[in-house]
């Protein structure tokens, strides 16, 4: 609750900015909101969903699809009154309070500590290796797809706002379509299998929208790809991360996660702009691709987890049933 109301009162700010550093404090408060957002979201899916957590947080990010796919088109009607969107994603968030005190419970479960923790078990193997994966994933997605791909299509391809914008909305498409699937199969056959392959999908995704295509069909194809892989990669390895501790920390482990996702996100945006003078097929080689193939190298040798840990403490196993 704390998160929508950070998160809802920035971006509705955000409409009504008038200098620069207004709005660097409106999107740094919109950034608070969704950084609290997404560890609490995704730990309570995983302490209610213990067994299934790939299915999901596919759910949670299949709706998160839809709304990106939809983003670039739903501001075009409003224009130039640009600012009533902002206001209605407010009205939106009243709605969310609402469902949110209506549908979810408080507590799901209380949890008492058997043995002290000890920081090898925290930080251990998995959690290292999706940690630098997700940091990498981090500079990729901020440098290339939310930092610059708009500028890249505009201006280094020339490809009209319209059809940038067309392109822009696959990377929605993708993760409305495949994440449920890819939750679901992740589930049967073991998360960190399909980690790896949405991570692959992001890095050739991203290899196609910044050096392969330069046609409207290719990058079509290459932003849907892109999106089919990120649309679920975050929350699938956050997943994996609760599989990879006791229980009584996934929430301590699916913040920590998403703090070094984050950090990446600061590092990719000032880096492209940074290697932007090499011009953008360089600088998206060097910020948005290795980073996307780095990101995939790290999670391929985590280990296998099969079931979540929650089997560690059976009496809740009898109160989730």
């Amino acid at each position: 609750m704390l998160s929508v109301l950070v998160f809802s009162a920035f971006t509705i700010m955000t409409g009504f900015v008038t200098t620069t550093p207004e709005l660097f404090i409106a999107r740094l408060g919109v950034g608070v909101g969704v950084g609290i957002f997404q560890p609490a979201g995704v730990a309570l899916l995983g302490d209610i969903f213990y067994e299934t957590r790939g299915r999901a947080v596919s759910v949670w990010a299949t709706f998160f699809s839809v709304g990106l796919f939809a983003s670039p088109y739903l501001i075009e009607p409003f224009l130039p009154a640009f600012r009533l969107p902002f206001e209605i994603s407010g009205a939106m968030a009243i709605i969310i309070l609402a469902l949110v005190i209506m549908v979810i419970p408080v507590t799901f479960k209380k949890e008492k500590p058997t043995t002290k923790l000890n920081i090898r078990n925290v930080f251990n193997r998995n959690i290292i290796l999706l940690s630098i994966s997700v940091f990498f994933f981090g500079i990729a997605l901020f440098a290339g797809y939310l930092g610059y791909f708009s500028d890249y299509l505009i201006k280094g391809l020339s490809i009209s706002d319209g059809n940038a914008a067309i392109i822009a909305s696959m990377a929605g498409a993708g993760g409305f379509i495949m994440a449920f699937p890819i939750g679901y199969t992740a589930d049967k056959i073991g998360r960190k299998y399909m980690v790896i392959i949405t991570s692959l999908l992001i890095a050739f995704g991203s290899l196609g929208m910044f050096f392969l295509f330069t046609s409207f069909a290719g990058l079509i194809v290459s932003t849907f790809i892109f999106g089919a892989g990120w649309g679920v990669y975050v929350d699938l390895l956050v997943a994996l991360g609760q599989d990879s501790v006791e229980d009584r920390i996934v929430g301590t482990i699916s913040g920590f996660l998403f703090f070094i996702f984050n950090v990446g996100t600061i590092i990719g945006g000032p880096l492209y702009e940074a290697l932007l003078s090499e011009g953008f097929k360089k600088t998206s080689l060097l910020s948005v691709i290795i980073p996307a193939f780095l990101a995939v190298l790290f999670v391929v040798f985590t280990k296998k987890m099969t079931k979540s840990t929650i089997e560690e403490h059976p009496e809740f196993e009898k109160q989730a049933s």
